[in-house]
């Protein structure tokens, strides 16, 4: 349910924004994949990997070392890690079911999951 709901909420920020790309960083305490989407590119049957412990900054050193001109980013957790990121000075969005949880940085915005 909570895959449905971030893949909704992206999709609805990809309509209103309109990127030339999108790159897809599934991440756990490490990246596991990277897929870069077009314009067109859905993204439907997203495949998961990994999963289970989080730790945040390994995600954002992915993007400083291959992304470091990213318009911005959009992170979808339920908050619990097991790391402080560090504010990597890219417009960060925290896509979450879960309440009165903060990062830091960046703007969170809680998705209705009921």
């Amino acid at each position: 349910r909570e895959l449905a709901a971030y893949t909704a909420e992206v999709l609805g920020i990809l309509e209103e924004t309109s990127p030339d790309r999108i790159v897809l960083i599934q991440c756990d305490t490490a990246v596991r994949r990277v897929e870069d989407l077009r314009p067109g590119e859905g993204f439907d049957s997203i495949e998961v990997e990994g999963r289970g412990g989080t730790k945040f900054q390994p995600a954002f050193d992915w993007i400083a070392a291959n992304l470091p001109q990213a318009a911005a980013i959009v992170y979808a957790t339920d908050l619990a890690a097991a790391d402080e990121p560090v504010d990597p000075g890219i417009p960060t969005i925290w896509l979450t079911p879960t309440r009165g949880r903060s990062t830091g940085f960046g703007e969170v915005v809680t998705l209705d999951l009921a």
